[in-house]
């Protein structure tokens, strides 16, 4: 029971942690999506997965130290499955810390800085049709960017509002707030339109469905669903046993008809909303764990980019740990290493 409590609050409070722009507005209509190029401009290779056990660790826990250079939060284009944009963090001992967004094109090879993040969060699902990258603020202010680094804008100014997601076609965003459980929905100048209760933080939208988790008074364990914006009701798809599972660290949907997450203890799972069918994609071991999942927005809907951390166990109680981001396959099930 009191893992229970812990992860509750975790979930909805937000404690855990962690080719050229094609100028599409929201008034203009999309275009037909490109179809992905190959993986030829990617140097990838194959994901040795080792699930790999560790001796007993010290009183106080292991010795944990970390690459370089990290990467993480990997997100495709919604308007361009050959684009996606990573955080990557330097570590260069000093506070914060250097982070930095970068774009990759897969069609071209071409790698480009977007913006320094160093006083920012930026959060899987924050690159929206409309063409703007959400960034979140020290301060829980939400920022937005163009993918080409221009027109870094500041949207909110009061504070206490953070993990910012683009909702309805990139034409609206949803944001937790400080001090309650629920939502705000803002439209893209940051200005507040609605209010939705006790819908957990990590989101993720597909036509008005909301896919997250809602905390229910009758139960002890949140219900893993989807809200329509529309009506505002909330399908229950499961209850989310947090004895049996970690906190959700992303949200996406596959299609119109299946959600993937990822689970911080196990992995990356799916569910089809219509039949129920619940299904562990690929799993986590103790000495790889699987924190972000973002579907690669082309026809198939076949590959996932997703956001590793491998640790290595150095001896003498020490792990050494490496962030790294990765392509995997639906369909082979193979998860190939993206070399930067």
């Amino acid at each position: 029971m009191q893992r229970k409590i812990i992860w509750l609050l975790l979930i909805f409070t937000g404690l855990y942690s962690c080719k050229e722009d094609n100028l599409l507005t929201s008034e203009c209509a999309s275009p037909s999506v490109p179809q992905l190029s190959s993986f030829e401009y990617l140097n990838l290779s194959e994901a040795l997965d080792s699930c790999y056990t560790f001796p007993p660790s010290g009183p106080i826990g292991y010795n944990e130290t970390y690459e370089d250079t990290m990467y993480l939060n990997p997100f495709s284009n919604p308007n361009n499955p050959n684009q996606f944009v990573y955080a990557k963090h330097i570590e260069n001992n000093s506070f914060p810390k250097s982070k930095e967004l970068w774009k990759f094109d897969i069609s071209t090879g071409e790698h480009s800085f977007v913006t320094d993040i160093t006083s920012y969060q930026f959060r899987v699902g924050a690159w929206g049709e409309s063409d703007w990258i959400l960034l979140n603020s020290l301060s829980l202010n939400i920022w937005k960017v163009k993918p080409n680094g221009d027109s870094l804008t500041q949207i909110t100014f009061d504070g206490g509002m953070y993990y910012p997601y683009w909702i309805n076609n990139g034409t609206q965003i949803i944001c937790s707030t400080t001090g309650a459980f629920g939502k705000r929905i803002l439209d893209i100048e940051g200005q507040i339109i609605d209010t939705i209760e006790q819908l957990s933080v990590v989101v993720a939208d597909n036509n008005g469905k909301v896919a997250g988790l809602i905390n229910d008074p009758n139960f002890v364990d949140p219900k893993f669903g989807f809200m329509n914006l529309e009506s505002n009701e909330f399908t229950t798809l499961f209850i989310y046993d947090l004895d049996e599972n970690g906190p959700i660290v992303t949200i996406d949907w596959l299609d119109d008809e299946t959600i993937i997450w990822t689970d911080h203890d196990v992995g990356i799972w799916s569910i089809n909303i219509n039949t129920l069918e619940k299904k562990l994609i690929k799993a986590s071991c103790e000495d790889h764990r699987l924190y972000h999942a973002s579907v690669i927005q082309d026809q198939s809907r076949n590959y996932l980019l997703l956001g590793r951390m491998v640790s290595h166990y150095t001896g003498a109680n020490n792990l050494h740990a490496v962030r790294e981001l990765s392509i995997f396959d639906l369909t082979t099930e193979v998860e190939q290493i993206i070399n930067f």
